[in-house]
């Protein structure tokens, strides 16, 4: 039931694969963005961790209702960048909720890989000012400060993971699409939270329902449907602990969730972690009840397990570069699920497509050998940016420096391909992309 299921899903075993071959982790440090952290959860505890890496240069600081002393061998660090949401005159202590579920994606990244990984947080509230395309897709990356920071992150040899976003199933409406940023969709898991509906007449349908006990309901609306937003209401609903309700649907493992997806999938339906245990997660009945861990759904789950599995493959090649990390797990993914049938969209049921899952299901374990790679280093996401037409004043702010040189303004040497091709055209037609691979595993292959 726990997240420990996750691991066994993605194929990960304490005796042999990626899992031992990186000693679990041992000494990756993973740094998380998000509204805050519970440093008392059990998910942190640091027993049988060695010491902290000399190499850390990171800090604990005080604040936001933390000691520096509740931070161990696991929880190394935690930075609070506030300024801008203090200026509004907001307590960040009281008025803010600082560690709901961001809690989860700390406690999922380094808990699936447990016990060495070490994990330090950053507290951000700021306020962003994006300006969109008319599709919904980010135009303007001197805009974005995720994709600024990551790129600077890229430059100091980090690897960048971000969630997809929840906007789906519609097109155009992926976030955190920067081609420097390994971007993670949500999919399901071989794991439902079985419940039964017994009508009146005694007739049983079996569903998912995540309420604590069973209830008897009269004088309630039965909905149906899957695509008509009148009708099929159940289809809509985030999953709410407070309302007794069953609902009935095909659950397929590795299925597509209605998320946006753009490198990668991982599971990210109904995933268990931490929460915060001082505040009622749910009511039934006439009790209040509270929780150390819950299930939540969400690219924001599906992001840390890439994340985890990131650290394990830099665990194994200390030497590779972001871009060959997220090459080796791109390309090495895999499109069918646990029932050697196609990955299919939850949404309509049907065969996904690499537009919507990406490249497919992270393997970790195939990810440690890749055997060929697709490299590249900062200049080439440069030159990139040099061929969007952006002002010298706009480039000095996506690259945070006055000095910079566009030297080959060729194809992203980027792990897969899209062509467009006009719905117009009654003649052959090709077009030429480029790429660049690097062998990274028997020197006498071919």
């Amino acid at each position: 039931m726990f997240t420990t299921h996750t691991p066994r899903f993605l194929g990960l075993n304490r005796g042999s694969g990626i899992w031992p071959t990186a000693s679990y982790g041992k000494d990756v440090i993973i740094g998380i963005i998000d509204t805050g952290i519970w440093p008392e959860s059990q998910s942190f505890n640091d027993n049988g961790i060695s010491k902290v890496p000399s190499r850390w240069k990171g800090k604990c600081e005080n604040g936001t209702a933390c000691s520096p002393s509740i931070y161990n061998n696991k929880l190394i660090g935690a930075r609070s960048f506030s300024k801008g949401i203090q200026a509004t005159s907001i307590n960040i202590s009281t008025e803010v909720d600082f560690a709901g579920i961001n809690i989860q994606t700390s406690r999922v990244t380094t808990c699936i890989h447990r016990p060495q990984p070490r994990v330090t947080t950053c507290m951000v509230l700021v306020t962003l000012a994006m300006q969109k395309g008319s599709q919904g897709v980010r135009t303007d990356t001197f805009l974005y400060v995720i994709a600024i920071a990551s790129l600077s992150a890229i430059e100091k040899g980090i690897v960048v993971v971000c969630s997809a976003g929840n906007n789906g199933p519609g097109s155009a409406t992926l976030k955190n699409g920067a081609p420097w940023i390994m971007t993670v969709g949500a999919g399901t898991m071989d794991r439902s939270y079985i419940a039964t509906l017994e009508l009146g007449n005694e007739m049983a349908f079996e569903g998912t329902s995540y309420f604590p006990t069973s209830v008897s309901i009269s004088n309630r609306r039965l909905y149906s449907g899957s695509n008509d937003t009148k009708t099929a209401g159940c289809s809509f609903f985030i999953p709410n602990y407070s309302i007794s309700g069953v609902l009935l649907h095909t659950r397929y493992a590795k299925a597509i969730k209605e998320y946006a997806i753009r490198d990668i999938l991982a599971p990210g339906v109904d995933v268990l972690g931490a929460v915060r245990p001082d505040v009622p997660f749910m009511e039934a009945g006439k009790y209040n009840l509270v929780t150390d861990n819950a299930l939540y759904s969400g690219t924001s789950m599906a992001a840390p397990h890439v994340a985890g599995d990131a650290a394990l493959v830099k665990a194994v090649h200390r030497n590779w570069s972001p871009s060959a990390i997220r090459s080796a797990m791109i390309t090495t993914a895999t499109k069918i699920d646990n029932t050697h049938g196609s990955i299919r969209d939850q949404w309509n049921g049907l065969a996904a497509t690499p537009l919507e899952f990406g490249a497919g299901h992270v393997n970790p374990d195939r990810a440690m050998d890749p055997g060929l790679i697709y490299d590249m280093g900062p200049q080439d996401y440069i030159d990139f940016l040099c061929g969007l037409g952006y002002t010298a004043k706009q480039m000095s702010t996506i690259l945070r420096t006055s000095q910079w040189s566009c030297e080959n303004q060729t194809d992203l040497n980027y792990p897969s391909f899209i062509a467009n091709f006009s719905n117009q055209t009654t003649s052959w037609s090709e077009k030429h992309l480029i790429r660049t691979v690097t062998n990274v595993g028997d020197h006498v292959s071919t």
